[in-house]
């Protein structure tokens, strides 16, 4: 099926600098986080392992996502569409890749859990010329027998090891640690600014001579 103006400006678009590590839209969940800040890996594993890649996202809601992922990869990039025909049936359409021949596609995706969108979109690349994709997830649940039919369709399946699985091969550990580290350092930070306590009033420091330490009177502030 042909793609969309949209779609036809994005996929033919030449690799682009990277312009941050990260994305700039706040994570709204702990998954949410580690899949915005887990980008960076996956770009560096792309860009290391996989040969003239083209990134593709599973949806248009991924197209941030993995704009940033492509752009620190340096490789063009590209989305999927999902097609709903009802409330359980979606189906997934591919635009048109045919700029790209020659590269080899790499399905991200933040989790895989029933795994059918990656499944339809690795049997829809090879048909338009492409050989079987690399899949790079940041949860690879994989539901069932997903995974081996998703394995059966592909070059190779890679996750990050935000959940244990065979396919774990990009570490997380450099992140946990560099944000434990920032968080080490923002509260030092809030200790050393920490404001001084504010003197008493005479009133107040009455009613603290006048009464243990474990029992102030009800009209004090309780300090």
């Amino acid at each position: 099926m042909a793609s969309s103006p949209r779609q036809r400006h994005e996929t033919s678009r030449c690799p682009r600098q990277p312009r941050s590590a990260t994305l700039p839209a706040k994570a709204s969940s702990p998954r949410s986080q580690i899949t915005l800040h887990a980008a960076p890996l996956l770009a560096d594993w792309i860009a290391e392992e996989v040969r003239s890649p083209l990134v593709i996202g599973p949806d248009e809601e991924s197209e941030q996502w993995v704009s940033a992922i492509a752009e620190r990869a340096r490789a063009p990039w590209t989305v999927l569409r999902k097609v709903r025909h009802g409330d359980r049936s979606v189906d997934v359409d591919v635009p048109d890749l045919s700029a790209w021949q020659g590269r080899q596609p790499v399905l991200v995706d933040d989790i895989a859990s029933s795994g059918h969108t990656l499944i339809e979109a690795a049997r829809k690349l090879p048909p338009q010329g492409f050989p079987k994709p690399v899949i790079a997830v940041v949860h690879p649940i994989f539901a069932e027998n997903s995974y081996a039919r998703l394995r059966a369709l592909s070059e190779r399946i890679v996750s990050a090891d935000a959940v244990e699985h065979e396919s774990n091969a990009i570490g997380l550990a450099s992140l946990i640690a560099g944000e434990l580290s920032v968080a080490e350092n923002t509260a030092e930070q809030l200790v050393r600014r920490r404001r001084p306590p504010e003197p008493r009033d005479e009133v107040e420091q009455a009613g603290y001579d006048s009464f243990p330490a474990s029992d102030p009177p009800s009209w004090t502030s309780g300090r």
